[in-house]
Formats: C-alpha cells, structure tokens, sequence
C-alpha cells in the first residue's frame, strides 16, 4: 500500500465503514507506505486478520467495539410495498455499481443497506423484513446534476421508492463502532 491513510487500512482490516471509527483525527492525514507479503497458499479471507495483527504489530492498534445510536436512516418497504422478486441465493451475490446506478445479483437486503451506507457514508440498516436474495437494478440522478438545467431524473431516494418499492426513512440506528484504544503514530520496523 503506498501514501495511505490509517484510517483506511483500519477500515479495510475490519470491514467498517468510516462512520463506523473513533479514533484520533490524523488517522484520515498521516499517510504510509505499508508492505507486506502475505504466506505462501493464504486465503482471500485470512487477509484481514492478517492485516489487524500488521496494524497491531507496526502501529501498537488497540481496539474495542462498542454500540452507539447515530443519525441514520432505516431502509424500509415503500407505501405499495416492495417491487422485488426472490431468486435463489445460495450460489452467492454481486453489486456493480457506477455513478449513478447498480446492479445486484442474488443479493440480500443487507447488501443493499451497505451499498447505500457507502452512498451516504452514514449508517443505513435493513428493517425490511425481506430474507430472500433478489436481482435488482436501480438507476438515479446524482445530487450535483439534480440542481443544474441537465435533464432531470429520480434521485437517490426517489429512485429507490419508484424502482424498488423501498424508502430511506430519517432516525437514530445502532451501529456497532470500533473504537482506537491505542494506536501510534510512528511505526515499528519490522
């Protein structure tokens, strides 16, 4: 990894999202070069605890979660209900996403939730209800071109009742965050 962030290696090594860290604010400024070389045959899914005993290691990471209610929103089913029908989940899931669309393959409504988290960069939880897995494809206006004389289209929000039959509702969610106990701002070789 060369001239990263902290905050974005933590982020990767424990599967959060920025929302999800509390820790001091030169996390997101200091930048590293981190090099590693993971063992001979290891698993795509050994990599992040490797990388959490890398960020303890070099970094002196110290780490606690705890729950936390912040301002969020609730992925919810729309006024007419959902517009989804179920597929068969069990072969595994897929988003692709651009700008301003996605696509998603046999995928869950915690995929989704996640997806537009991300979008949001604030917590969004699935209260759906929906277990299943679904195909799905949904296509806005990014925020920028909404103010503009381009031609108009759904936003965000919008797309997601008209295409989806779902809605984004404003509140307090729980959201589990990963706390910084210690960490040091000067690496250790290795």
């Amino acid at each position: 990894m060369t001239n990263i962030s902290l905050q974005r290696c933590i982020e990767a090594a424990y599967n959060i999202k920025s929302f999800m860290l509390s820790g001091p604010g030169w996390l997101d400024t200091a930048r590293f070069d981190i090099t590693a070389r993971p063992p001979a045959g290891a698993a795509q899914r050994q990599f992040m605890p490797m990388l959490q005993t890398l960020l303890a290691d070099r970094f002196r990471l110290a780490v606690h979660r705890e729950p936390k209610v912040l301002s969020g929103y609730a992925l919810l089913p729309a006024k007419n209900g959902p517009k989804l029908i179920e597929v068969d989940g069990r072969s595994g899931s897929s988003i692709n996403s651009h700008n301003t669309s996605m696509t998603a393959e046999r995928a869950p409504m915690s995929r989704l939730a996640d997806f537009l988290a991300e979008r949001l960069d604030g917590p969004v939880v699935d209260m759906t209800g929906l277990k299943g897995a679904y195909d799905f494809k949904l296509e806005w206006v990014a925020d920028e071109a909404q103010s503009t004389d381009s031609p108009a289209g759904p936003s965000l929000f919008t797309a997601l009742q008209e295409q989806l039959g779902l809605r984004l509702h404003a509140q307090k969610v729980p959201v589990e965050i990963l706390v910084i106990d210690h960490v040091e701002r000067s690496p250790q070789e290795n």
